[in-house]
């Protein structure tokens, strides 16, 4: 008899525990109506998240009821946040319209070190080129960007 009731117990634990985790989020970023290959949707409150296939497509599964804070990144884009609520079962699907964001991207600093290091602590001269750099110089590409950093060669041969 106390076998039985064990079993009962536990059978009926592992299938609470499974059905409270079956909702899902799936949807398709896009730029231009046209998939992007890559992208991350990462949910803050879970600390995970998943990436883009070929085709634009997300999944994320076996999520709790809650709200939940979706991050969608892709560099060269905007940054889009959404907050979501999500109920127990629920097969949320959201799609998402990246927008370009050539010039507001943060600053690219290279260097000739294979290490992390501050601006300030690097042992040969580092050159910063902020946004604004591109704004003034209505640069049209990184490459372009670049060719108004010193010392630095753009080197194009065919």
């Amino acid at each position: 008899m106390a076998y039985r009731f064990t079993t009962f117990i536990v059978a009926t634990l592992l299938y609470t525990s499974v059905t409270a985790q079956n909702a899902s989020i799936s949807g398709v970023i896009t730029h231009q109506s046209e998939p992007v290959f890559g992208a991350t949707i990462f949910v803050y409150e879970l600390g995970r998240g998943t990436r883009t296939n070929a085709q634009g497509e997300f999944l994320l599964q076996h999520m709790k009821a809650g709200n939940y804070t979706l991050r969608v990144n892709f560099t060269g884009y905007k940054s889009i946040e959404q907050q979501i609520n999500i109920l127990d079962g629920e097969k949320k699907r959201l799609n998402f319209e990246l927008e370009s964001d050539v010039f507001n991207q943060s600053e690219v600093v290279v260097s000739a070190t294979r290490n992390q290091l501050r601006r300030q602590d690097a042992p040969v001269i580092v050159n910063t080129i902020s946004n604004r750099t591109f704004e003034a110089t209505q640069s049209l590409s990184l490459a372009e960007g670049l060719s108004f950093s010193p010392g630095f060669i753009e080197n194009m041969t065919v």
